[in-house]
């Protein structure tokens, strides 16, 4: 079992569209687990699509946006990466 915050899964799966803006998986996972704020969208049926706002790492600290597609408890597929933008800027001034 993998945990990511809140988000227990048995399996982390990756997209290529995951790493299409260069964000390093390490620095992915981190904002995952570190999430300071959440917000589900509209996804797949049977899927739980989330978007996770974190920061990069403890030294960098510079805001990522991270949307995932899950089913609890059995996987994560990870599927966007990259520096926060405007379009999701306001899932962390919904909670701050």
């Amino acid at each position: 079992m993998v945990e990511l915050g809140e988000v227990s899964v048995m399996e982390v799966r990756w997209t290529d569209s995951a790493q299409e803006h260069g964000i390093p998986r390490a620095q992915i996972l981190y904002a995952i687990s570190h999430a300071i704020g959440v917000c589900e969208i509209e996804g797949l049926p049977n899927e739980v699509t989330q978007v996770f706002v974190g920061y990069s790492n403890e030294v960098d600290q510079f805001l990522l946006e991270v949307i995932v597609a899950h089913r609890p408890g059995r996987y994560l597929r990870i599927f966007h990466a990259n520096h926060l933008t405007d379009k999701f800027r306001n899932i962390i001034e919904r909670t701050s």
